[in-house]
C-alpha cells in the first residue's frame, strides 16, 4: 500500500486473540451489519479496510451514564460513537474467543466427569472384590474412594487454582 499511495502508512493493532476459526470469523465480520468498507482504497490488502461508529459500545456507555446520574449521557454515547478505535470489533472478537473457550471447556468437563465415572466404577468393582463384599455394600467402596481419592485430588485442584488466581493478582 506505500507504493500505491507514496507515503508511509503505518497499522495498528487492536486485539489480538487465539481464535479458531478465524477465518470464518473474519468473514463473518465483513458480512455483518456493521463492516462498512472503504471504497477507492489501492494495492494490497484494500479488502480489509473500512470505517467503523461503535454502535453498540455507544448505546452501553449511554446507558451506564444514565443510571450514574449523569445529566447528559448522550455526550458520552456521542463521544464513545466516534471514538478511534474500534471498540465493537474487540467486543465481537473478545465474545467470540470466550464462547469458544468456554465450549472447550465445557467439553474438557464432559469428558473429565466420564473418565471419573468409568474410573470409580472400576475401582468400586475392585474393592468390593478384594473385600468380599456383595453389591448392597458398594457405599462402603464408593465411600472408601471418596474419601481416598477423589477428595484428596479435589482439594489439590482447589489449591492450585488458588495459587494460579494469586499469581494474576
Amino acid at each position: 500500500m506505500q507504493a500505491a499511495y507514496g507515503n508511509t502508512i503505518k497499522v495498528n493493532r487492536a486485539l489480538k486473540m487465539p481464535l479458531l476459526f478465524a477465518y470464518n470469523f473474519e468473514q463473518a465480520i465483513h458480512r455483518s451489519f456493521f463492516w462498512r468498507p472503504v471504497n477507492g482504497m489501492r494495492g494490497s490488502g484494500f479488502t480489509e479496510w473500512s470505517y467503523w461508529l461503535n454502535f453498540i459500545t455507544a448505546i452501553v456507555a449511554t446507558v451506564v451514564a444514565y443510571c450514574m446520574g449523569n445529566p447528559c449521557p448522550h455526550y458520552v454515547g456521542a463521544l464513545v460513537l466516534v471514538l478511534p478505535f474500534p471498540l465493537d470489533y474487540c467486543l465481537f472478537i473478545a465474545l467470540f474467543f470466550c464462547f469458544q473457550v468456554g465450549i472447550i471447556l465445557n467439553t474438557a468437563g464432559v469428558l473429565v466427569f466420564i473418565a471419573l465415572g468409568v474410573f470409580m466404577h472400576y475401582w468400586v468393582q475392585v474393592i468390593c472384590k478384594e473385600y468380599h463384599l456383595t453389591a448392597k455394600d458398594d457405599w462402603f467402596a464408593i465411600f472408601a474412594l471418596y474419601f481416598l481419592g477423589v477428595l484428596p485430588c479435589a482439594l489439590i485442584v482447589v489449591g492450585l487454582l488458588f495459587n494460579i488466581i494469586d499469581l494474576i493478582k
